[in-house]
């Protein structure tokens, strides 16, 4: 654990004694129980051994810039009543409950999302509908419904702790 708290101070530069080592000598020089603390270090930090990370900034996964859509909707020309919704900042925790909430809806026809890229905060919903709803229809009843249940289970949580705490003290 000493290498690691050297480690994440230094950066891609550590020093193995007295001379300077590159991240991967450091790795090599580490027993197998080390490298993983070592990883879970690194995954916990959110930043790699070596210089600079491929990923975008952490705050970039939730904030939308100004400018920029929450959703955006796009009507599909070449299907009838489908469409496609583009969530910016959401990943798989949004796209897949939106989806089964979709398949609840018995006018929808089709529902499914896809992340365009694991680096790209954005969840790209794809629905088509029957002829006596529209896509954006039951997307909006969808989120409604999605916010009922959501209010409900909070509502629920918030009893049970109280009732709980009310016995323990």
């Amino acid at each position: 654990m000493q290498h690691l708290v050297l480690f994440r101070v230094l950066g891609p530069l550590s020093y193995c004694g007295r001379n300077p080592c590159s991240p991967l000598q450091l790795l090599r020089d580490f027993s197998i129980t080390q490298t993983i603390a070592l990883q879970v270090q690194l995954r916990l930090d959110g930043r790699l051994p070596c210089g600079k990370m491929n990923a975008p900034d952490r705050y970039e996964r939730f904030v939308v810039p100004e400018g920029m859509k929450k959703v955006a909707y796009e009507r599909d020309m070449k299907v009838m009543n489908a469409a496609t919704f583009t969530l910016q900042r959401e990943d798989h925790t949004i796209g897949n409950i939106l989806r089964m909430q979709l398949h609840r809806d018995p006018s929808v026809l089709f529902a499914g999302y896809k992340l365009p890229h694991p680096l790209q905060y954005r969840v790209v919903v794809k629905i088509q509908t029957n002829s006596q709803s529209s896509p954006m229809q039951a997307y909006n009843l969808a989120i409604t419904d999605l916010t009922k249940e959501l209010d409900h289970l909070k509502a629920t949580f918030e009893q049970e702790t109280n009732q709980k705490q009310a016995e323990y003290y």
